[in-house]
């Protein structure tokens, strides 16, 4: 103001003719005072712009201009391992800016279907580098490919060479399902990238197949007597000694269902597979030749493609079955004490697997369902898993502050306990009664909470802060805890989340 507010203050009108902009509707002076502050809100926009700003009190009117300048990647960085052929290659995008306030989809685009990048990027406010990994595929011979990752009218671009790796392609089926009598039947094929000659080899093979180490053909007709599951591995090995292995798993479907063992549901542990309400899986054969199923509505069933799976002669309920893997939920039975396990169909039933119940058995759910490596853990009222930015699934690394929320099963007993096969409500929540400790990134994380995850069966869920001390990283360790009645500690499993420090 040109004078001095009045006595009482004055009140200022203010307004902005770009949208994108926010500003307060007015600013309020003190008396005697001629000017006051105020903050403006400029979000991410994808063009450069000039915005006008007016301020009026009294019949006058004064006016600013503000450049608003566009949210921009200014390059675009990927260190690849030399030579690169296939695998992860870790990029980075720098923006020219870190002021913008609301979050940002950054689009990317690869010029070669040999190299895979995320679509998007989702980008926190005020962060200045953007991390993602590209995935580099086995290509025949040499190849370039250009990551491009375009905003507010400006892109960046990284070209990458792509080498031929020296080891030989190997080709193989993946499974086969044969009844005793059927003949199975494939050919291994294999091709040098560098025109080398490549020797073929089979492991053990079952009693009666036969493999040509020339040819690559395999031919195996298995007998009555050999039902079961069987891994054969073959292995392609050029002259530098370079070699490419895979296997080729052949389940012979017996007369009646065999148990070949029994693992918690999510690490895949024999140790102990069962505790109350959780969830476990049975392999075996001959489970069932009808086609796999999966649950498909609540309460879950106790029968799925005509098979079922018994504790002391009670069915279980069920969430999926196949010819060579159940999974169930466990009976409802007290710590210590002794089941024995059936499957049953049409044809007859198992041997019965004994095992015994524990207290707890805790597991965290893993994205490749092997119990190892990238957990099952999302940003808490997300889809969008915390892991590395990636070209296969939506994932975001989190940040200290972040709530995510850790799938798991074999948790133990809760308050409001749930019926077998019946989804957990969420009012009111199902609440662990065993104390939890999660680490996370060595440090112990703020559990804000703990139970059945709310809509499905035999589920855990706990949220937990990533706490200050948390260390960053694409693989940060995460585990749980349970405090057990005796005193001693219950751990889980290992997995791993991303962690990034937050930028501002």
């Amino acid at each position: 103001m040109l004078r001095p507010a009045p006595n009482g203050g004055a009140t200022v009108e203010l307004a902005g003719d770009l949208p994108a902009i926010q500003l307060p509707s007015s600013v309020w002076i003190e008396a005697g005072e001629s000017s006051a502050s105020f903050g403006v809100h400029i979000p991410a926009v994808d063009a450069d712009g000039l915005a006008t700003l007016s301020a009026a009190f009294g019949g006058a009117a004064a006016t600013a201009q503000l450049t608003v300048e566009a949210l921009k990647p200014t390059s675009l960085r990927c260190t690849p391992p030399q030579p690169l052929t296939a695998g992860d290659v870790p990029c980075s995008v720098i923006l020219n800016s870190t002021g913008f306030s609301s979050d940002v989809l950054l689009p990317l685009l690869s010029s070669s279907p040999n190299l895979l990048v995320p679509q998007v990027l989702a980008v926190r406010p005020h962060t200045g580098t953007v991390t993602f990994l590209a995935r580099a595929l086995p290509v025949a011979a040499p190849a370039e490919a250009t990551v491009t990752a375009t905003f507010g009218g400006a892109s960046v671009e990284e070209t990458l060479a792509l080498t031929p790796s020296r080891a030989p392609t190997l080709t193989v089926p993946e499974s086969f399902s044969v009844a005793p009598g059927d003949p199975v039947e494939f050919t291994v094929e294999t091709k040098d990238p560098d025109g080398l000659v490549v020797i073929l080899s089979a492991g053990d093979l079952p009693r009666g197949a036969s493999f040509d180490t020339r040819s690559g053909a395999f031919r195996w007709v298995p007998a009555q007597n050999q039902a079961g599951v069987y891994r054969i591995e073959f292995d392609a090995r050029n002259l530098a000694l370079l070699s490419t292995s895979h296997s080729v798993r052949i389940e012979v479907l017996g007369t009646r269902p065999a148990i070949s063992s029994v693992h918690d549901a999510a690490s895949w542990s024999q140790e102990v597979p069962c505790s109350a309400g959780a969830l476990a899986t049975v392999i075996g054969s001959g489970f069932t030749s009808a086609p796999a199923e999966l649950l498909s509505a609540l309460p879950a069933p106790t029968a799925l493609a005509n098979v079922r799976v018994l504790a002391d002669g009670s069915p279980l309920p069920l969430l999926f079955a196949s010819a060579n893997q159940i999974n169930f939920q466990c009976p409802d039975l007290p710590a210590g004490s002794r089941y024995k396990l059936v499957v049953e169909n049409g044809t007859g039933a198992s041997e019965a697997f004994e095992g015994t119940m524990s207290a707890a058995a805790p597991a965290i759910f893993t994205v490749d369902g092997s119990g190892k490596g990238p957990g099952a853990i999302l940003l808490a009222g997300t889809a969008g898993l915390a892991q590395p930015r990636n070209p296969f699934y939506l994932a975001q690394p989190a940040v200290a502050g972040d709530v995510l929320s850790i799938f798991a099963t074999g948790l133990g007993p809760v308050y409001n306990p749930v019926e077998a096969g019946q989804a957990s409500p969420a009012d009111p929540l199902a609440r662990l009664t065993m104390p939890l400790t999660v680490w996370v990134g060595g440090a112990v994380a703020e559990v804000q909470f703990a139970g059945l995850a709310p809509g499905f069966v035999g589920l855990y869920q706990v949220n937990a802060v990533v706490p200050s001390g948390a260390e960053t990283g694409r693989g940060v360790a995460v585990k749980l805890e349970l405090g057990g009645l005796d005193g001693r500690t219950i751990p889980s499993n290992e997995v791993t989340v991303a962690v990034e420090a937050p930028q501002h």
